[in-house]
């Protein structure tokens, strides 16, 4: 059941990502006995392809507080993160994809990039470059 807190802080990310970049917001909560995990990916508008954003889990019973989370790290990840650009493509496909992604390092960017993707052998990655400091 949604509760209408939960129901704000998803909205309230929802816009903050539409506005920065256009994407679209998928929320997956997955639940370990008394502990609540949520899953943000993004949707890319160019190509549809998603990719992970953040993953929280609760401290306890309490999702709310996971997405409280995902709403503080979607406010503050710029300051705190590197930007990179990737260049990839799925195979059997032409040309190439561009996505960006802020993140921590090289792995972080890999993590996000293949999360929940079910056949990851099927893309191929060109190029993830660090794009410079603005």
């Amino acid at each position: 059941m949604v509760t209408s807190r939960q129901f704000k802080l998803e909205q309230q990310i929802r816009e903050l990502v539409n506005k920065d970049n256009k994407s679209e917001v998928q929320f997956i909560y997955t639940r370990d006995n008394d502990r609540w995990r949520v899953d943000v990916f993004t949707v890319n508008p160019s190509n549809g392809e998603t990719f992970l954003m953040k993953s929280e889990a609760s401290t306890g019973p309490d999702y709310e507080l996971a997405l409280e989370r995902v709403l503080d790290y979607v406010v503050k990840h710029k300051q705190q993160s590197s930007s990179y650009t990737v260049e990839w493509t799925k195979k059997g496909e032409n040309g190439y994809n561009k996505s960006y992604f802020y993140c921590t390092s090289m792995y972080d960017v890999l993590h996000k990039f293949y999360e929940g993707k079910n056949n990851p052998d099927k893309y191929i990655i060109f190029c993830i470059k660090l794009n410079a400091a603005e």
